[in-house]
């Protein structure tokens, strides 16, 4: 079986047969320490940020997400010495965007 293929039918079997944690078969639960699994279109469980190189680069990943479907998570962010913007991918995951500036930091 092709891994993408697989990966489908592991999330379709996690999907329907676990209502309310997700254990590895035979773990006891320590994957998930027993707790429920978060809907990320309601709660936020973890966020997601990735570094760019320039400015411009946060502004043209999130319009390609955008483009893409995602939504916005909020309006963009500028602190002078950092730039980000956000968005919520398709399956409500927030990712934010950021810059940097290199000659801000101490060296």
């Amino acid at each position: 079986m092709r891994a993408g293929a697989q990966l489908r039918s592991s999330h379709a079997r996690l999907s329907s047969t676990a209502p309310e944690t997700a254990d590895a078969p035979g773990d006891g639960g320590a994957a998930t320490g027993k707790r429920p699994i978060g809907d990320a279109r309601k709660e936020t469980s973890a966020m997601f940020a990735i570094s760019v190189d320039s400015r411009p680069e946060v502004d043209a990943m999130v319009k390609k997400a955008l483009a893409a479907g995602a939504t916005r998570a909020g309006e963009p962010q500028d602190h002078g010495f950092m730039y980000s913007n956000s968005f919520f991918d398709l399956d409500g995951h927030y990712w934010d965007v950021f810059w940097m500036d290199p000659g801000m930091v101490a060296g």
